[in-house]
């Protein structure tokens, strides 16, 4: 039978793949930058199409 260490080594090693805090953080800032630059593309696409069709005068 294994010692109480070497299972908690064992149950331990098979969390490795898993995300830390940290690094949930840093999806986070990613993401926020994202739409941030989403929202800028989307405007200037709005924007882009409005003076196409003329409804921003030029």
């Amino acid at each position: 039978m294994a010692s109480t260490e070497e299972r908690l080594a064992r149950i331990e090693g098979g969390y490795e793949h898993m995300a830390t805090k940290a690094d949930i953080a840093e999806i986070k800032s990613e993401l926020r930058m994202h739409r941030w630059a989403l929202g800028v593309v989307i405007a200037s696409q709005l924007i882009l199409i409005a003076r196409v069709f003329e409804i921003i005068p030029a």
